[in-house]
Parts: structure tokens; C-alpha cells; sequence
């Protein structure tokens, strides 16, 4: 047997422009813990490929002689995933294939039948389940001894013991960076504009894995357990990336939840302020107060993102945020008074979403100032709620049979369903309300019947 060699793809993003995408961490992560290990590594990124990436990919193959490819990533991912897999296994059969990520972890046993053609599933982080399936691979053992992993032998499903969340992120090797490319992926991608009109450079970095909060909505891939690196090993990441990428201008916090205590906030506000940078950081409406919101205008904090979500306090319980519609708007206030900008999302659909719920929201939506025009972008977003797999939402949408085939599900790509009470017609003028806003062209799934809903044409 040929030792271990591995090959990380970054799939093409069929959602978004060819070759304009968000770099995925994960899988930077888990190349940069198989390379400290010592382990043969080598990577591609479709995104940065021209012409057919998959005879790119081919290529890749044959020319690093690899015995092992590895892609990941979420729910809604799956067609960039598929697509890939099933072009490895169809001209390289003797590929170990191996898929992480969201849409593995969610519900490893559901995605590995609808992906198919994937050999092994990683569960939950993969960076030392990397490292410890390659090296069982190369003594020549089981890897039923592997944690948290999910394979087929003897035609069944064997899903081994559960792996412990990293507790120790500052133990971690920095993501792989020059391994996919990131210089060219600054070249060709920005993050929105800045306050004078110039292009931001994508950079986010992860300062924490997890979330302790269980929005119904959400569903946490990145382990059980919140958990923090120390600032120490953040802000190490950051004077490395701009001492590698002299052009990054925008250092974007993109982790579920960067801080659930005020102290983290500001000894983080004190240090980036001695940078020539924007930056930006994700916070809930109750993590917001007036010493805090000071501490970031004080620091130049270019951006904070609230999830605000609704305007209801039903469809809020709901969603189990354990804020109300009240404490959001007290915050943007406290906010706009301090003169932190504030980026936030509203999402309709809940399943306690009734007409008068969503009236409501859409309502305070048209009264705010929602567009920064120097910026380049809304303030505000609208979506429509989609029950992606591991999220209570999800389960609660199999339990009442509003999916019933969580397999045919995932490979449609996760598409809407009418998760409230509300007739089909009320249902479809909510979402079209969503659309003249995001003109967003929605896949709709009723009963076991798909349509494509564009969004309505809009006013010359």
C-alpha cells in the first residue's frame, strides 16, 4: 500500500460569479494541522483555475501522485461537493475520497448517501482527525480506531465514538494560507467598500469556534463547546497576514459569535487600535451597551454585526434568541448614537411567521436608512429562513413532515418550505416581498414538488 498522500480541493462556488467567492477556513485549517504533522500534503483551489477545473483537478491528481482527496463544507454546499467527488471516483477509483465539514457533521449518515461517492466522513473539527486517520492509514490498521469519523463496510454505515472539541485553539497551526492561494484570492475578491469608497480585502479570521447560544435557526459545525483563542494568538494571525499581504486594509472577526464577554471586546478595541485598519466583528443585541459600543467608537470599529433577525417577539421566542424586538432597536439606537455603524439581517419564515409578524418587520425595514451609498451596500439584509440539516429548525421540519426525504432534500440544495401556519398563497407573498427587496431567485419545495421562484420584476 502507497503511504498517505493527501490532496485538499477547494471546490468552484456555483452561487456565486466564477472565481468571485468567501475563502473557507476550515478546510485551511485542517491542511495546516496535516502539514505540522509532518504528513504529505499538497492543494488546489478550483476557484483560481481557468478553463475545466475538473480536468485541472485531473491533472493535480496525476501529477502529485496522491492517494487521498479531501474537500469539505456546508449543507448548502452540496452541488460544489458532489460535483467533485463524483469526477475523483469516476477517473481516479483508487482516490480515497474523504468530505468534513457542516454538511457531514450535521447528519453524517444523510449526506454520505447523498454525496455518494465519498469513502469517509469527518464529524465535527477535523484538525486532529486528519492527522490521526492518515497516520492509522499508514500503519495499516483500522480506522475504526479513528474518532469521529463515518465510513461503509460490508455495505453499512459505521460511525465510530465521538471526538472531543479542540479545547485549546491557541494550539493550532495558523490556516494554510499560501497553500490555496490566498495572495491571488486578495487580488480578485473584496469585501465591500470602505468609508472612502475603496475596496476592501477579504481577510477574516476565526477568534473562536462554536457559539453558547442555541438559535433555532443555527446549526454550530465547528464543535459543541464555545471556546475562545486568547487575543495573544489573534492578533499573532493578524501582524502575520499583513506582514505576508502587505495590501490587506480590513481585518473582518467572522466567527459565530466573537465574544460573550464585554472584557474580550475591549482589550480587543485597545490593541487593533494601534493599526492603520478597518475591522469589523459579529455581536448579539445583549452582548451591546454603552461602555462597550464607547470602547468601539473609540477604536474606529468600522463595522458590527447584530443578528436581529425579527421585529416579533413570538417569531423571537421562537427562534429561542432570548431577546426581544425592544432590546434590538435599543441597541441600534445606543449604537447609532455612539456612531458604531451597524450591519444587521432580518429572516422571515420562522414557523410561528404569521401575516401579521412579517408585515410588522417589513415595516420597521422600510423605516430605517438601509443602503450606505459610499459603502456600496445595505445595511440591512432580508432572507427567507431555510432549515438547513442539524439545526432544531431542520429536525422540527422532519418531525412534522414538512421534509420527508432528508436525502432527496439535501440534494436538491436545501430548498425553502413553508415552515408556518399560514396558507401557500400568504406563504408565497411573503417571500416575493423578500424578493423585491434582495431579488434573490428562491428553489421552493411544497409536498414533493420543486419550483424555481424568481424574484418580481421590478419597476423601471
Amino acid at each position: 500500500m502507497l503511504p498517505p498522500h493527501i490532496l485538499f480541493v477547494i471546490p468552484t462556488y456555483a452561487m456565486y460569479p466564477r472565481g468571485i467567492y468567501v475563502m473557507p477556513l476550515g478546510i485551511l485549517y485542517v491542511s495546516a494541522a496535516a502539514r505540522a504533522a509532518g504528513e504529505n500534503v499538497d492543494c488546489i483551489n478550483l476557484n483560481h483555475e481557468t478553463g475545466d477545473v475538473l480536468a485541472a483537478l485531473s491533472q493535480k491528481i496525476l501529477r502529485t501522485g496522491c492517494t487521498m482527496v479531501a474537500l469539505g463544507g456546508l449543507s448548502g454546499e452540496y452541488q460544489d461537493l458532489y460535483n467533485v467527488l463524483r469526477h475523483v471516483k469516476q477517473n481516479h477509483p483508487h482516490i480515497t475520497t474523504i468530505v468534513g465539514g457542516g454538511i457531514i457533521t450535521a447528519t453524517p449518515k444523510i449526506a454520505m448517501q447523498a454525496l455518494e461517492y465519498a469513502d469517509i466522513g469527518i464529524i465535527g473539527e477535523g484538525d486532529e482527525t486528519i492527522v490521526e486517520l492518515m497516520q492509522t492509514i499508514r500503519r495499516g490498521d483500522s480506522i475504526s480506531s479513528v474518532a469521529g469519523i463515518i465510513y461503509k463496510h460490508n455495505n453499512e454505515w459505521v460511525k465510530t465514538k465521538n471526538r472531543q472539541d479542540v479545547q485549546d485553539l491557541d494550539s493550532l497551526p495558523l490556516p494554510d494560507y499560501e497553500g490555496f492561494d490566498f495572495a491571488h484570492y486578495l487580488a480578485t475578491n473584496n469585501m465591500g467598500y470602505g468609508n472612502q469608497g475603496e475596496a476592501l480585502s477579504p481577510v477574516n479570521i476565526v477568534g473562536s469556534r462554536s457559539c453558547p447560544h442555541m438559535c433555532t435557526f443555527c446549526f454550530h459545525p465547528s464543535g459543541r463547546t464555545y471556546r475562545e483563542r486568547s487575543l495573544n494568538s489573534v492578533f499573532a494571525e493578524i501582524d502575520y497576514l499583513l506582514a505576508t499581504y502587505p495590501g490587506i486594509n480590513h481585518i473582518a472577526m467572522r466567527e459565530e459569535l466573537f465574544a460573550s464577554r464585554p472584557e474580550r471586546i475591549q482589550e480587543f478595541c485597545r490593541r487593533i487600535s494601534e493599526y492603520s485598519l478597518y475591522w469589523s466583528i459579529q455581536l448579539r443585541v445583549d452582548n451591546v451597551s454603552t461602555t462597550v459600543l464607547e470602547e468601539l467608537s473609540n477604536a474606529g470599529c468600522f463595522a458590527v454585526f447584530l443578528g436581529t433577525e425579527s421585529m416579533d417577539d413570538n417569531v423571537l421566542r421562537s427562534m429561542n434568541k432570548k431577546v426581544t424586538a425592544e432590546q434590538s432597536q435599543k441597541a441600534l439606537k445606543m449604537a447609532a448614537r455612539a456612531g458604531v455603524p451597524i450591519r444587521t439581517g432580518l429572516i422571515f419564515g420562522d414557523k410561528a411567521e404569521t401575516r401579521e409578524s412579517y408585515q410588522r418587520t417589513l415595516k420597521w425595514y422600510h423605516q430605517q436608512n438601509a443602503y450606505n451609498s459610499i459603502q456600496k451596500r445595505p445595511l440591512i439584509t432580508v432572507d427567507m429562513l431555510i432549515p438547513f440539516p442539524g439545526s432544531p429548525i431542520y429536525a422540527y421540519a422532519c418531525r412534522k413532515g414538512i421534509i420527508t426525504d432528508e436525502v432527496e432534500y439535501l440534494r436538491m440544495g436545501c430548498p425553502l418550505v413553508n415552515l408556518t401556519q399560514m396558507p401557500e398563497e400568504d406563504f408565497l407573498d411573503m417571500m416575493q416581498s423578500i424578493q423585491a427587496i434582495n431579488g434573490r431567485t428562491y428553489q421552493y419545495l411544497s409536498g414533493n414538488t420543486l419550483r424555481e421562484i424568481p424574484p418580481p420584476a421590478r419597476e423601471p
